[in-house]
């Protein structure tokens, strides 16, 4: 099992002699406390909120003062209403006395003995209960399943009146002694089986006289040919096949560029799965997908300057049951982009991963730039319209109500990003656009054909 997270090294917990080993200094732990798990997590709350309005609109607008107007004549609308997922981000961190979130936004602990449920909601989060007070808690997928697991398995053996940590040490030097597994006694997991091979005892060939007999007859230099022909053909469709296997490795050896444009490419709110059988069949690791974007942000933070990324291109899965490609990072960063790359060459790159309709669904909201001496970055942001509210409601598209991509210029190496987001405004509010930026002037009439 893989697992992507900066705190941890599970390698002794998934060959099963031993607990992951913890690398977390942010916690002041308290006496005879160890620290048993830790991972990126949020905590969420999903509402109900009005997402944006349907139906059209009669009557005059009057300009009253700056910036305000008043309608007369208007007709009623509908509200479109959704579900939106307040998110906090920080790090949760499990040891044997309690269970600690801390972030930006938001902060907990809950101390084992007074843990009162926990519970999966899914394969990526979990609720986690302490008296009236609960928490959802989001994760990676594969790191939700060890955090809940730990959680549980902790509560259990503090509920029984085990000393959790003398737990642990028994389980880490008896578990090769019995061949208990340590991630089926702490996690439930199935270990896994190698049933022994048992090979059958040779019989004698029915068909084997047959065929001595037959090769004497009339027609046994015939019956000859054709068995060695089958073996022939056998042989060439062996070679075929490993002249194709050639060819994808040498697929592998494609240029930046040529790997950007294959035909058919996966684009955003395409399958994730799909996306993945698509690209397995190229060996490299310039193109990389991750289920979460925790995988990905875990990369960028370690970074010391964003062009030391050598991946040229993420793409990232929503957090919902049907999987689809929510946002993508394409990284200009290689030589081959060096002095061969400027700004409408990156537009022009995004909408070729933007769907085909993107147009038809959503209207510009706004467009903007800002920067430094040493960055400039270009936002252009997009709603639903009423096409896209429509559809929205009818289901007949994923796309969320609001999107948008940023373009980043490092000037100082004149490399180039671009980054796709589903927040509003492109992650800003008004006032700081209309404050710290000016107005971007992109012409999209050239993708409305897409």
């Amino acid at each position: 099992m893989i697992i992507d997270n900066p705190y941890v090294d599970v390698t002794p917990f998934e060959n099963g002699t031993g607990f992951p080993i913890v690398n977390y200094s942010e916690l002041f732990l308290q006496e005879d406390e160890k620290i048993i798990f830790a991972t990126p997590a949020q905590t969420f709350l999903d509402k109900e909120k009005i997402l944006g309005y349907t139906g059209k609109s009669g009557g005059v607008s009057f300009r009253v003062s700056k910036g305000v107007s008043v309608r007369t004549g208007q007709t009623a609308s509908q509200a479109i209403r959704g579900n939106v997922r307040d998110s906090n981000y920080g790090d949760l961190i499990v040891t044997n006395k309690r269970v600690v979130f801390t972030g930006k936004d938001d902060r907990f602990e809950y101390m084992f003995p007074k843990l009162t449920a926990i519970k999966m909601l899914d394969s990526n989060s979990f609720v986690i209960q302490s008296g009236k007070s609960s928490k959802n808690i989001y994760c990676d997928e594969v790191n939700a399943k060890y955090a809940y697991g730990f959680i549980n398995f902790i509560a259990k053996e503090t509920n029984s009146g085990s000393n959790v940590l003398e737990k642990i040490s028994h389980l880490e030097t008896t578990a090769s002694l019995s061949k208990e597994n340590i991630k089926t006694t702490v996690l439930g997991y199935e270990p896994p089986k190698h049933p022994t091979e048992t090979i059958p005892e040779k019989k004698p060939s029915k068909t084997k006289g047959c065929l001595i007999a037959l090769l004497k007859g009339t027609f046994g230099i015939v019956v000859l040919l054709t068995i060695i022909g089958f073996f022939i053909n056998r042989s060439e469709d062996k070679t075929n096949a490993g002249s194709e296997k050639h060819s994808v490795k040498a697929e592998a050896t494609l240029s930046d560029t040529d790997l950007l444009s294959l035909e058919g490419h996966p684009r955003i709110y395409d399958s994730f799965e799909e996306a993945k059988s698509f690209y397995e069949k190229y060996d490299h690791n310039k193109i990389k997908l991750f289920e979460s974007g925790y995988q990905y942000t875990s990369i960028e933070s370690n970074l010391k300057n964003f062009s030391d990324d050598k991946t040229l291109m993420y793409m990232i899965s929503d957090a919902s049951s049907d999987r689809y490609i929510s946002w993508i990072v394409l990284n200009f960063y290689s030589d081959e982009f060096q002095n061969n790359m400027n700004l409408d060459k990156c537009v022009e790159y995004v909408f070729n991963y933007l769907p085909d309709d993107f147009l038809k669904y959503y209207k510009q909201d706004s467009c903007y730039q800002y920067g430094s001496d040493k960055v400039q970055i270009y936002v252009s942001s997009f709603r639903l319209n009423e096409d896209g509210i429509e559809a929205y409601n009818a289901k007949s598209i994923p796309y969320p109500y609001y999107y948008s991509f940023r373009v980043r210029h490092l000037l100082s190496e004149d490399k180039w990003d671009i980054h796709t987001d589903l927040s509003a405004y492109g992650g800003q509010d008004l006032d700081w656009i209309q404050k710290y930026s000016e107005p971007w002037d992109l012409d999209l009439t050239p993708f409305h054909s897409n």
